[in-house]
């Protein structure tokens, strides 16, 4: 199985999105605000869970990242109605590649 949070990185990348770490809901942060979907995934491996945040144009959104689980399943809770919502629909929480058709219309 495909890492869920290593695809829905990558790509939020493609989508021109940025990304945040941080370790719990007070933003304690893991990663600052940059574009290394590696060093990101890291931060949320400091302490077995993090939140990470995708720094858009016009929205910001979030998912619940818990390790321990399968690697389908690391994408515990999210914001609904968002790009991760769709994202989840479009690719299957990253089991399936997203298509360029996604990519064009979900690019900021």
């Amino acid at each position: 199985m495909k890492n869920a949070a290593k695809s829905l990185m990558r790509d939020a990348l493609a989508c021109g999105y940025k990304l945040r770490v941080a370790y719990d809901q007070f933003n304690d942060v893991g990663y600052p605000t940059g574009t290394s979907w590696v060093q990101a995934y890291e931060a949320t491996t400091d302490c077995d869970q993090g939140y990470l945040y995708l720094i858009g144009a016009n929205e910001n959104e979030w998912a619940f990242i818990l390790h321990g689980n399968n690697d389908d399943e690391l994408i515990c809770d999210h914001v609904v109605g968002g790009f991760i919502d769709r994202w989840q629909v479009e690719t299957d929480y990253g089991q399936e590649s997203m298509s360029q058709e996604f990519k064009q219309r979900e690019s900021i």
